[in-house]
């Protein structure tokens, strides 16, 4: 079982793991429709992985010259989050721990892991003259390696967010005589200090990465087509000299200016507003026999005769801002015995309240399999669902060639009702010269709605349209990409670095939809 055994049909999924580069390299040229990811955000965790080699020589014989990163501390103690290490019960803190990294003194390579490089952005994408070892370059370095697996009429959508400059950190002065956890005043003898900002980087600057990764790539050859911005709710912030930060960016990218690109598949409901306020003429123009009239409807959403709505409408065009709501984390999974439980069975997890030496109310979870209380493993930047689903509708169709893998184009139609006025203006010119433009009569002003029809090979290929798209996720996390392109028929290969992580998301897999795997995947 493997990553062919998708390309080829064999399987609908896979899950590798490995370093990201290293996996992209057994995938074909031009095999992947769609792909979809939350790289690493800069600076704001340690995944618990291996270091790993960025940039240089592979063919070099690595002399690493090795240093130490400081680590970061932060208020709140959670030996739960994935790199959040609790320090000392005293201090009532929390860190990043120090980290060891190294650069070969004969390439410039670097070793270390992705999001906790030294240097955020050389801006060589600018000045043509890229580092090698910044966050910036080794993202730019993996998605240049996806250019080459994606198709030529293929997307690719980046979920990033933003991070501060010195953030985090807990060691100053000011802080310590005003900052409280528990009622504990932080020890400034034993509390962290903070990380110092980046090269070029301000303390408390926002650092824009999602920008500088979006034009970084355009300098490659992406073309940037949409930034979409994903409107979420978020955890309280005790920011007191900013707003809250509520959004992550959502970048769309493709290869070419033309590529496929599915509108009809996620197109908006209308407001519910606009179209009670089409139902009824303003005071002015004349409606239907039996059709009362308001007072008003003045502007683009208030004139008009009422255009009859008999069936569902098709909807709005997609918007740029995306609300979706975060889904919460429905499993707890024990990385010493392997075991993972799901909705209704997270029951069986006890949990017990205690009160340590130090006074502090505590809550452990002990594991019903092995008793186990500190092997818990949780993902806590994890995008909902519909976010991929959303990206996979629009940029893999639900129908594809069975030989080449090319799209099927949907056909669309207007509808009979819409099609009235196709073409035609809302103003009737026809009595200007008698009535002037203040006359009565004129056309409705109706809501755009278009209909599904059919569907037509892309391709020249003999194909019936059985085959289905390939979906790419090369940081999967706990696999919600795949959850999303499973649920809608669609293929799905994922690449993650921890091991913890894939045998999660493919439990999480199995357990959502059996039937298909024990048919699919000869288990």
């Amino acid at each position: 079982m493997s990553i062919s055994d998708v390309i080829n049909g064999k399987r609908t999924w896979w899950i590798e793991l490995g370093h990201v580069l290293e996996v992209l390299a057994k995938i074909p040229d031009k095999s992947i429709q769609t792909v979809i990811t939350s790289p690493p955000y800069f600076n704001l965790r340690v995944y618990g992985t291996h270091p790993q080699v960025w940039g240089g020589d592979k063919n070099c014989e690595h002399d690493w010259i090795p240093y130490i990163k400081p680590g970061n501390t932060w208020g709140t103690p959670n030996k739960n989050v994935p790199g959040l290490i609790h320090k000392n019960v005293e201090t009532n803190t929390s860190f990043v721990p120090d980290q060891e990294q190294a650069v070969c003194s004969k390439c410039g390579a670097w070793l270390g892991e992705l999001g906790n490089e030294p240097i955020h952005d050389c801006v060589g994408w600018a000045t043509g003259n890229r580092c090698g070892q910044c966050f910036i370059c080794h993202l730019t370095e993996i998605f240049m390696e996806v250019w080459r697996v994606l198709r030529d009429d293929g997307t690719l959508w980046i979920n990033i967010g933003d991070s501060y400059s010195q953030s985090g950190g807990s060691g100053s002065g000011e802080y310590q005589k005003r900052h409280k956890q528990f009622g504990k005043v932080i020890n400034s003898g034993t509390a962290q200090q903070p990380r110092t900002a980046p090269p070029g980087l301000k303390p408390k600057d926002l650092c824009g990465i999602p920008w500088r990764l979006a034009f970084s790539l355009q300098a490659e050859g992406w073309y940037l087509r949409s930034d979409i911005i994903w409107y979420k709710n978020s955890l309280p912030t005790s920011a007191k000299d900013r707003c809250s930060d509520t959004h992550e960016y959502i970048f769309m990218f493709t290869k070419k200016q033309n590529y496929y690109f599915d509108q009809e598949a996620i197109r908006e409901p209308y407001n519910p507003v606009s179209i009670k306020r089409k139902k009824y003429p303003t005071s002015k123009l004349g409606g239907e026999p039996g059709q009362d009239k308001v007072k008003g409807g003045k502007g683009s959403l208030g004139g008009g005769v009422n255009t009859v709505i008999k069936n569902k409408l098709s909807g709005a065009n997609k918007k740029t801002i995306w609300r979706i709501t975060n889904e919460p984390t429905n499993w707890d999974y024990c990385s010493n015995c392997k075991s993972i439980f799901i909705g209704a069975d997270r029951k069986r997890v006890k949990r017990q309240k205690f009160v340590d030496e130090h006074g502090d109310e505590r809550t452990i979870r002990k594991c019903p399999v092995c008793g186990e209380t500190d092997a818990w493993v949780g993902h806590y930047a994890s995008f909902p669902t519909e976010l991929p689903s959303t990206c996979i509708k629009a940029g893999a169709s639900e129908k594809a060639c069975e030989i080449c893998g090319s799209p099927w184009k949907r056909i669309v139609e207007p509808s009979k009702e819409y099609a009235k006025y196709l073409g035609k203006g809302f103003h009737d010119h026809s009595h200007d010269k008698t009535q002037g433009m203040r006359q009565e009569k004129t056309m409705a002003r109706v809501l755009a709605d278009y209909r599904t029809v059919g569907w037509e090979p892309t391709c020249k290929c003999d194909n019936k349209g059985l085959g289905s798209s390939i979906i790419l996720d090369p940081f999967s996390g706990s696999g919600r990409s795949g959850l999303a392109a499973l649920r809608l028929g669609r293929r799905y290969i994922g690449i993650e670095l921890n091991p913890n992580y894939v045998d999660i998301s493919k439990k999480l897999i199995e357990e959502d939809m059996p039937l298909l795997n024990i048919y699919m995947q000869g288990s």
